[in-house]
């Protein structure tokens, strides 16, 4: 680019020679300005330098067409960007779009041919494939409806209907490897999710309520809306909060059970009976404590007696 300016810049300079007087020069150089030939112009005012070296008028003109010239490159800038998205909105089949790109770039470079030829192929495009065009915008909105509801192998298939109508599109087969990624993790889920559910009905099954519902929520916590999960939950939550009390119970009154504070414990497995009354857990372990209270009981009844015994053989010996 810089080449071909230096060469455009030095062709002028060559052309500009024919001036003979400054007048001459100056002459051309306004006559090539008003016709929007800038680098002639440039290159005669530059010659008129020559024979009027601080020429005020000269100088004036070459600064006024050197800012003429960046605003050129700065409008040129905008429109290659405002081309490229076009461009990529054109390939993306996004032909609207495209088009209100190409008539942006129009407004800034109002002749330019290349966004021109652009907006009427897309119209010719949009007249010609209407049909096509509808079908292939169908077939997408429809894979991704699909997709959205998790009906994966429809969705693919949806995807294809597009593809096919539009190979050099790489949307669709964009869709259809995410379909496919969203199948195998869906399908992975779905694995962990039925172990969960498994878990949770074995313990079901024992009445361990609080077990249960780890599992359940731990099902949820993977698929949120299926709706059995979310039954399961709301049935037996209020189960497993009353055993969870319960559990908290018990623990507390084993404890205080293997440091023999057996009244302590006793208090402790009947609150966890009341809560639990079918599970025989407490109940045995309060016969358990009633049998080492008897015991106790016994032998103290027993060193009683032999105390007594003792103070009387003292008392004989007296």
């Amino acid at each position: 680019m810089v080449l071909l300016v230096s060469f455009i810049i030095t062709a002028n300079q060559l052309f500009s020679q024919q001036a003979k007087t400054y007048e001459e020069a100056i002459s051309l150089a306004d006559k090539n300005l008003k016709e929007s030939n800038l680098l002639d112009a440039k290159a005669y005012y530059q010659m008129a330098l020559k024979y009027k070296t601080d020429d005020a008028y000269a100088n004036e003109q070459i600064i006024s067409i050197v800012e003429i010239m960046k605003n050129q490159l700065s409008k040129e800038d905008a429109y290659y960007d405002i081309i490229d998205l076009a461009d990529v909105m054109y390939d993306e089949m996004a032909l609207d779009k495209a088009k209100e790109q190409y008539r942006n770039a129009l407004q800034v470079i109002p002749d330019d041919e290349y966004a021109k030829n652009q907006i009427a192929k897309i119209e010719k495009l949009q007249s010609d494939q209407k049909d096509r065009i509808e079908a292939f915008e169908s077939a997408m909105n429809s894979g991704n409806e699909l997709l959205a509801a998790q009906q994966f192998d429809d969705a693919i298939m949806a995807f294809e209907e597009a593809r096919d109508l539009f190979p050099g599109n790489s949307l669709p087969a964009e869709q259809i490897n995410l379909a496919e990624s969203q199948k195998e993790a869906y399908k992975n889920n779905m694995t962990l999710f039925e172990e969960q559910m498994e878990e949770a009905q074995r313990y079901l099954l024992v009445k361990n309520y609080a077990m249960a519902l780890d599992h359940f929520e731990n099902s949820y916590e993977i698929f949120p809306e299926n709706e059995e999960v979310n039954n399961w939950i709301a049935e037996i939550k209020p189960k497993a909060d009353i055993q969870r009390k319960y559990n908290t119970r018990v623990d507390a009154a084993d404890e205080l059970y293997i440091s023999k504070d057996f009244m302590g414990a006793m208090a402790k497995y009947n609150e966890a009976s009341e809560l639990w009354p079918e599970n025989s857990y407490p109940h045995d372990m309060i016969n358990k404590i009633n049998e080492q209270l008897a015991l106790q009981r016994k032998d103290l009844d027993k060193n009683y007696q032999i105390s007594v015994d003792k103070a009387d053989s003292l008392l004989a010996i007296e």
